[in-house]
């Protein structure tokens, strides 16, 4: 559904909020857990979804999927 398509800071706090996005984050949950990721110009500006990231990294203690991250070089030592 084009209306709830979830692109920009603003619907990604939906993602996390609202109780009709719940499915939609369980389904990123399930494909960070199976699936490797590539992030492209991530700034690490979502707490949310690094919070996710860690929560899943320390639920499945490096036995999920690993994920990858394309960013400025600048970003080396947050990362």
């Amino acid at each position: 559904n084009s209306t709830d398509i979830i692109l920009t800071p603003e619907s990604y706090k939906k993602l996390y909020t609202e109780a009709k996005h719940r499915a939609a984050l369980e389904t990123l949950r399930d494909i960070m857990k199976t699936k490797s990721l590539l992030f492209i110009g991530f700034s690490l500006d979502d707490e949310a979804l690094v919070s996710e990231l860690i929560g899943n990294e320390e639920l499945y203690r490096g036995a999920s999927s690993r994920h990858f991250l394309l960013a400025r070089s600048d970003l080396a030592d947050r990362i």
